[in-house]
C-alpha cells in the first residue's frame, strides 16, 4: 500500500490554513444573509484586511476568490479603509455581505451586470466560454 506520509510544503500549508480561516469567517457572515432566504450566489462580499499580510494574501487570490467563497463578487478594500460597525470581524479580516447587483447568469448562477448583454441569459464570462467551446449552442441555424 502507498504510504500516507506524503511530504508537505510548510509554507503552502500555512497559506491554505490562513485562506481557510478567512473563508470560515466569510461563510459565517454569509449565513445570516442566507437565513433571509437568499443564496450565497446572491451575495457580494466586501473584505477589509486588518494587516498587511492578509491584504497581500487576499490580493494573491484575486482571480479565484469568488469561487473559493461561493459568491457572485468580492470587493477588496485597501488596508486602513473604514470598516462599518455591522461588519463581521476577527483578528485578520472584517467582512460585509450585501446583495450582488445584476441579473443571474443561467450557466454559472452568479449575478453580473453583464448578464444578457452579449447573449440572452449568460454573463460575459460564460458567453466567452460557450462561444469558444460550444459555438453550436449559440447558432441560430436550427
Amino acid at each position: 500500500w502507498p504510504s500516507s506520509e506524503a511530504p508537505t510544503d510548510e509554507k503552502f500549508m500555512e497559506k491554505w490554513s490562513e485562506i481557510l480561516s478567512i473563508r470560515s469567517i466569510v461563510l459565517n457572515a454569509v449565513e445570516s444573509f442566507r437565513s433571509e432566504g437568499r443564496h450565497s450566489l446572491d451575495a457580494e462580499i466586501v473584505l477589509y484586511p486588518l494587516d498587511k499580510r492578509t491584504e497581500t494574501l487576499l490580493g494573491s487570490l484575486r482571480d479565484c476568490i469568488e469561487e473559493l467563497l461561493i459568491v457572485s463578487s468580492v470587493e477588496m478594500m485597501p488596508l486602513g479603509a473604514d470598516i462599518p460597525d455591522e461588519a463581521v470581524k476577527d483578528e485578520t479580516v472584517a467582512v460585509m455581505v450585501r446583495p450582488a447587483t445584476g441579473e443571474r447568469c443561467s450557466r454559472c448562477w452568479k449575478r453580473r451586470d453583464s448578464t444578457g448583454v452579449e447573449y440572452q441569459e449568460l454573463c460575459d464570462r460564460c458567453f466567452s466560454i460557450v462561444k469558444d467551446r460550444y459555438p453550436e449552442v449559440l447558432s441560430t441555424d436550427g
